[in-house]
């Protein structure tokens, strides 16, 4: 896409991104004769903000491992410390055929940091998230009424599949409760398209609709990093609209929680 001189080296901008929100910089030296086509040492020094924890180490030494193999790419440690991976070539008609071997090459290992990196992120967030609701959920509602991650399975064997996050269950009433988070963007709209099509199956259940058995609501986790709302309002719109009544905002406004879900019926 662009190019830049450092000096001896010429850096090529390529179209390829990554995960990590980047597009791939390849570096292209002569030396000897020899054109060098290399990562410029990026990969190593996190310029893609891939970051691999101790844990991981030893999988990612094997992913790194079968893509050196696949793109044939060889690497070379430079006096700094810092390792640097490439391909060399003499013929120069062959130089663009290296260029995107070598920019292949750095997406696809910082992809596969990303993802694990991304996946432990998500996790720990939406543990933590999760583990804050249910703890409010369980200071104000019994455990005689308060079931986690629960089905409809009693309202019918083919409602057995459909899950939600809470569910709070009276004589007269059932409040269905959804959680909505996510580490990015992507994954924060995941939750909300899911919560939506589970809300619209229990709605559409014919013996349930006729009765207004089921209540709906959904806690949105406002503070996760993927609650971007130039790219997430049109599905939390649409939630609510399915919803027929204000999402709640944990962080900002648990107590409507209660206002949806009061915590004792009147006689």
């Amino acid at each position: 896409m662009d190019y830049k001189l450092r000096g001896n080296t010429l850096e090529i901008i390529t179209g390829v991104s990554t995960l990590t929100n980047h597009y791939v910089s390849v570096f292209v030296s002569l030396q000897s004769g020899t054109y060098i086509i290399s990562d410029g040492g990026w990969i190593d020094k996190g310029f893609y903000d891939n970051i691999i924890s101790s844990e991981d180490e030893d999988v990612f030494q094997r992913v790194e491992t079968q893509f050196q193999a696949h793109f044939d790419i060889r690497q070379t440690k430079h006096r700094d410390g810092t390792r640097y991976y490439f391909k060399a070539v003499e013929n120069p008609e062959l130089i663009s055929v290296m260029v995107r071997d070598v920019s292949q090459y750095v997406s696809a290992i910082v992809n596969s940091q990303a993802i694990a990196f991304n996946e432990a992120k998500e996790t720990s967030q939406r543990a933590t998230f999760y583990q804050d609701v249910n703890t409010y959920l369980r200071e104000h509602y019994g455990s005689d009424i308060l079931e986690l991650n629960g089905s409809l399975k009693r309202h019918g064997e083919e409602l057995a599949a459909i899950r939600f996050n809470a569910i709070i269950r009276r004589p007269t009433t059932t409040h269905l409760v959804m959680y909505v988070t996510g580490y990015t963007a992507p994954l924060f709209v995941k939750d909300a398209c899911e919560a939506t099509v589970n809300f619209q199956i229990a709605k559409k259940d014919i013996r349930v609709s006729r009765s207004g058995i089921f209540q709906r609501s959904a806690i949105v986790n406002t503070m996760a990093n993927g609650f971007v709302p130039v790219k997430v309002n049109e599905y939390l719109a649409n939630l609510e609209k399915e919803l027929e009544h204000p999402l709640i905002s944990y962080h900002s406004d648990k107590s409507k929680i209660l206002e949806q879900i009061p915590e004792r019926v009147a006689a």
